[in-house]
């Protein structure tokens, strides 16, 4: 059975866990284990992929990952993950024009950022 996990930034940490849509319109993450949920930016919110990088750190929507350039024949190996016509995917540009499936690279591939904590990677992904 996959893992269904979620994150999500508060003002101050990450938090990481069950989705929840509360009543008054707020998006919140309950830890597993812990009763009441953590309020999070909406716009944080990303899902785990159920893959991992080459390290074995897990890999979320949002994230940014550098390719191994011995697999990588792209003229610069920097993408963010998004999910995209039904599958998670590595967007190598900013429109979504240059991508490929994150399953056939998670591999190959190393988390260096996000795009919530570390907006200047974004850079390396638009060029």
């Amino acid at each position: 059975m996959r893992e269904i996990l979620f994150r999500g930034k508060t003002s101050t940490e990450w938090v990481y866990g069950d989705l929840r849509h509360l009543n008054d319109g707020r998006v919140a993450i309950r830890k597993d284990g812990e009763i009441y949920p953590y309020e999070v930016i909406p716009e944080t919110v990303g899902q785990y992929t159920g893959l991992n990088d080459r390290n074995g750190k897990k890999i979320f929507e949002g994230d940014i990952v550098e390719g191994d350039k011995k697999y990588f024949t792209y003229t610069h190996p920097y993408g963010k993950v998004v999910y995209d016509g039904g599958q998670f995917v590595i967007s190598f540009d900013d429109v979504l024009e240059d991508i490929e499936c994150l399953g056939a690279w998670a591999n190959a591939v190393e988390i260096i950022g996000n795009i919530h904590d570390n907006p200047e990677l974004m850079k390396k992904v638009q060029k």
